[in-house]
């Protein structure tokens, strides 16, 4: 049988040539990331070993940590469509390797920092250190600047993703929530401050290597998208050929 492309046909064949999309996955290191201590406006994780999602023991004060954590995902280009999401963090408590916490990521919803505070000694900086310039704190998005509206971080109350974390090993946070939010952190229509993680009320600290770790993985984040580049020179001109086409067919 003959086939008969009609000049449409035809322009839709040029564009799909010319410009079709394509699966890309990148992995992203953190551009920044931190530890907030409850109720310690003082105290700061801006460059140590370790995030952490819990309550500390004693040597913390059993307080409630909470890890910032974001990324840089200019590299992801306007108009990509977000396919899959994973956060990856590797656990690495110490003597604590039969206990679950629930671990769940939050979109923060207001700005932070990182600055340079480095807590020293064991366990890992579950005590945390003197907060520096901009490092964010328990009531600060960035010391000496900003206040958070709530203490303890500006998030959306509906987790993201969520995830039990037992022993020491990967974890890979993964949901249609995550997908959601680097949609709308491409697309613009979300601030990408990135996530907060928080454990349930009271379950005990789990903590995981930061980007600054020499001994354990440090942070990424897994995106699978799909690029849709804008139609070629070439395909502009078909475009603009077609309806001249189609009239002459007419006559």
């Amino acid at each position: 049988m003959k086939t008969t492309h009609t000049p449409l046909t035809l322009l839709t064949l040029s564009l799909l040539t010319l410009s079709s999309a394509h699966a890309v996955t990148i992995s992203f290191t953190p551009a920044q990331d931190n530890v907030i201590y409850e109720n310690a406006g003082n105290l700061s994780n801006g460059v140590g070993q370790n995030l952490f999602s819990g309550v500390s023991g004693a040597g913390g004060n059993n307080r409630e940590l909470r890890s910032l954590i974001t990324f840089d995902l200019s590299a992801i280009p306007a108009g990509a469509i977000i396919n899959s999401v994973s956060l990856n963090l590797t656990a690495n408590t110490p003597n604590r390797t039969t206990e679950t916490i629930t671990t769940s990521l939050h979109r923060l919803t207001g700005d932070w920092g990182e600055g340079t505070s480095f807590p020293q000694g064991a366990p890992g900086g579950g005590q945390g250190a003197p907060a520096t310039l901009n490092d964010a704190t328990w009531t600060n998005q960035f010391t000496g600047g900003d206040l958070w509206n709530t203490p303890g971080g500006d998030f959306d109350p509906n987790a993201s993703a969520s995830l039990d974390v037992t022993e020491n090993r990967l974890y890979s946070w993964d949901s249609a929530g995550l997908v959601d939010d680097v949609q709308g952190f491409v697309d613009g229509t979300l601030e990408n401050y990135g996530w907060i993680l928080l454990a349930n009320p009271g379950e005990r600290a789990k903590r995981f290597g930061s980007l600054q770790s020499t001994t354990t993985a440090i942070p990424q984040l897994v995106v699978d998208f799909t690029a849709v580049p804008e139609p070629s020179s070439s395909a502009l001109i078909i475009a603009v050929l077609i309806p001249s086409l189609l009239t002459r067919r007419r006559k």
